[in-house]
């Protein structure tokens, strides 16, 4: 049912895709925990579904509210942007800043090179993922059988200490 793949990773959020990726399963087993807590169980359920009153949700669409107009860009897109993909990526970095091993966690080193902190990257994933959050609240208060069953949980915020 996936509505991102592989191909949404690109430009500041991009990530190494390949014949040995485990980023399909990070979208397989994210997508599904993100629909969940952006829109709660019932509006979510709606979205795997397909069912046809959702598919602006998961298309897009140019709305107006309180006289103004917004872009919500949708789930999926052509444009290849999403904030399925944000949340995702947020995560599969997290995830590989670290290698498990037998005696713990170690840092992966490299030859000439330094290590740098993903923090920045993260945050500014995770920040972009709430600014299109909040644009998709506001289509979803515009349409009554949406915002009947819009139950979304808090994300919260994040930071470079992970607090």
């Amino acid at each position: 049912m996936a509505l991102i793949d592989s191909s949404y990773f690109v430009g500041e959020i991009s990530l190494p895709v390949g014949k040995y990726s485990d980023l399909p399963l990070f979208i397989e087993r994210l997508e599904r925990d993100f629909l969940y807590k952006a829109l709660g169980v019932r509006l979510a359920d709606r979205v795997i579904e397909g069912d046809e009153l959702t598919d602006d949700l998961v298309n897009g669409i140019t709305f107006e509210r309180d006289g103004q107009l917004y872009v919500w860009d949708g789930f999926k897109n052509e444009i290849k942007q999403s904030v399925i993909a944000n949340y995702v990526y947020y995560f599969y970095l997290r995830s590989n800043v670290t290698i498990t091993t037998s005696t713990g966690e170690s840092k992966p080193e490299t030859e000439n090179s330094t290590g740098a902190t993903p923090a920045f990257k993260v945050m500014r994933a995770w920040d972009e993922m709430l600014r299109g959050l909040s644009t998709m609240s506001a289509y979803i208060t515009t349409v009554p059988e949406l915002a009947e069953i819009y139950k979304p949980t808090p994300f919260g915020r994040v930071n470079a200490f992970d607090l």
